[in-house]
């Protein structure tokens, strides 16, 4: 009689000198004894997507820095040829859907002018058509783009945040809550939208980071406020009341008795940021030298104006910064998303390059923060630009 067992993944029946479990797939080891089969133990991966829409500490959920992406995500790695290789083709659609988009809207614009003008029906008529199939090919577009960034997002982007970062979660889809950023006290907006929603620990400080945009609607127009890089640290420490420091709002939630200013001493910092409180004792200890200069424009003669992808976020950016309670939000009006596909998808170690700048932008960001030693308990004993190491606070 043959020996055989079972698997003990599926429970299927196991030949002799099977290799494989035929229902399961699983490897079978070497057997230690002739009655004794062992299969290789199989746990897939569980990936839980935090939900952003309450409240919730990176301390509840321990993962460890090289989580993998969402599901919904392919995780298989791939070289930089092949990659590129599946980006050429998308990007060669992208380009002629948007052409031929231009090609609609353009005559479509120029037609429904002249038609309005001589009231001619059948002109506008064929701008109605022409502009129909301009939008239709720019949707087309957008949708090429979107496969970019997903490939882009699951190949290179996941594995890099967490090689920088002791990463717990990632969506490239998605991005802070409307309730979230509405604690920041920033006024005048009305719809949220952003991507690249992640969720890390930076040198023992916690921390969310998402591109935001913020778009307030009047009427049927609508204006965006707001786009660029937005941070949310947790404080080890609780405040002891509400702190503004801003450049893009002037008043905030406070009461009308305190939307007064409350001047830090550096004339060129009061000329352009306001700093309000109830408790001006706070300001002094909040809003530091070292914070006063991490925030003011600085090295104009390096910035290269001609590529605004060349420049770091933090460069001729607006700031809004918001501290209650147990929580830093850190607003950041750059104008652009972060850890977007480029329009040469041929080099992806440039690609790569790009994003790491990105990546090592938000560590000043946080690195600058960490300085403020009423937030984080003391001053950073080594101020880490770019390396790889870890300075965890007690």
């Amino acid at each position: 009689m043959s020996n055989t067992s079972l698997c003990r993944l599926c429970g299927g029946l196991l030949k002799a000198k099977a290799r494989r479990c035929r229902s399961c797939g699983a490897r079978v080891q070497a057997p230690s004894s002739p009655t004794q089969i062992n299969t290789q133990t199989f746990d897939p991966p569980k990936v839980e997507m935090p939900d952003f829409t309450r409240e919730t500490s990176v301390q509840d959920v321990e993962v460890t820095a090289s989580s993998p992406a969402p599901p919904e995500l392919p995780v298989t790695p791939v070289t930089d040829c092949t990659l590129s290789e599946k980006l050429m083709p998308l990007n060669k659609k992208r380009q002629f859907s948007y052409i031929l988009g231009v090609i609609f809207l353009v005559p479509a614009a120029v037609l429904f002018l002249v038609s309005y003008i001589n009231a001619t029906e059948s002109l506008l008529a064929l701008s109605v058509l022409l502009g129909a199939g301009g939008g239709i090919s720019l949707f087309i577009s957008n949708n090429f783009t979107k496969e970019k960034k997903a490939l882009i997002s699951s190949h290179v982007i996941a594995g890099m945040l967490a090689e920088q970062f002791a990463l717990e979660s990632y969506n490239p889809l998605s991005t802070f809550s409307q309730e979230e950023v509405e604690r920041s006290e920033l006024r005048r907006w009305h719809r949220i939208s952003g991507n690249d929603m992640f969720s890390a620990s930076y040198r023992g400080v916690s921390f969310r980071f998402a591109d935001v945009k913020l778009v307030r609607q009047s009427g049927r127009s609508s204006h965006t406020v707001f786009k660029g890089q937005w941070l949310i640290l947790d404080l080890p420490n609780e405040i002891s009341a509400p702190l503004m420091v801003s450049e893009l709002e002037k008043k905030g939630r406070f009461p009308r008795a305190l939307r007064t200013s409350i001047p830090t001493g550096n004339e060129h910092f009061d000329s352009k940021f306001t700093v309000l409180t109830e408790n001006p004792e706070l300001v002094p200890q909040i809003v530091t030298n070292d914070l006063i200069s991490f925030l003011l424009p600085t090295n104009y003669e390096n910035i290269d104006f001609d590529d605004p992808l060349a420049m770091s976020f933090m460069q001729l950016s607006e700031h809004h910064l918001f501290f209650k309670g147990k929580e830093a939000q850190i607003g950041i009006h750059s104008g652009r998303d972060l850890f977007e596909p480029c329009r040469n998808v041929d080099d992806i170690p440039a690609l790569r390059e790009r994003i790491l700048d990105e990546m090592d932008d938000i560590k000043k960001v946080i690195d600058g923060f960490l300085l403020i030693e009423h937030l984080f308990g003391a001053v950073v004993e080594e101020r880490l630009e770019g390396s790889g190491e870890s300075v965890h606070h007690e």
